[in-house]
């Protein structure tokens, strides 16, 4: 996991251990962001399942995966097929990861979301060397009193609206 989403993790368990009930956004898209999301036909979503907890709680696979696609998809943005991305200059794989923890002796739970767009970039100084990276993205975290999954799955859809909007500020329709 990335170095940001240990701390994000961190930040959210060292709340739900002082009792306090939050949320809150850690990064949210900025105008450079906005501008890596220019020109894109389209992405191939990438849902990576939580742990088997969460999933039991109702955050499978496919919820999850439903409430990235939904707002896209009213959107208007398309969804690529992994060959499709693959094909698209840039590779677009806009990507949701769900942590959740349950803090132990206390009916709280910390989890943090992070909706991320990564895209094939290549330096400058030698354009051989391309990479994977992020180029935008959002994240959210938060403790709970009880495992909420409604509250969690509507954040999710928050973040993919989020993305919609932000994606269409740079194309147009």
């Amino acid at each position: 996991m990335p170095r940001m989403s240990h701390r994000i993790h961190a930040a959210a368990i060292a709340f739900a251990l002082a009792g306090l009930v939050f949320t809150g956004v850690a990064r949210a898209d900025s105008e450079y962001e906005r501008r890596t999301l220019a020109g894109l036909r389209g992405v191939h979503v990438v849902v990576h399942q939580p742990d088997p907890e969460a999933a039991e709680n109702g955050l499978t696979l496919d919820a999850l995966r439903l409430d990235v696609e939904e707002p896209l998809r009213a959107a208007g943005i398309a969804f690529l097929a992994e060959e499709e991305s693959r094909a698209t200059p840039g590779i677009p794989w806009l990507q949701l990861l769900v942590t959740l923890a349950k803090v132990e002796k206390k009916n709280l739970y910390a989890w943090s979301l992070r909706l991320v767009l990564l895209q094939r970039a290549c330096m400058e100084r030698d354009p051989k060397i391309c990479e994977s990276c992020a180029t935008w993205e959002v994240t959210r975290f938060g403790t709970v009193g009880s495992f909420q999954q409604k509250k969690i799955r509507a954040d999710v859809r928050e973040l993919a609206q989020k993305f919609a909007d932000a994606y269409w500020t740079v194309n147009t329709r």
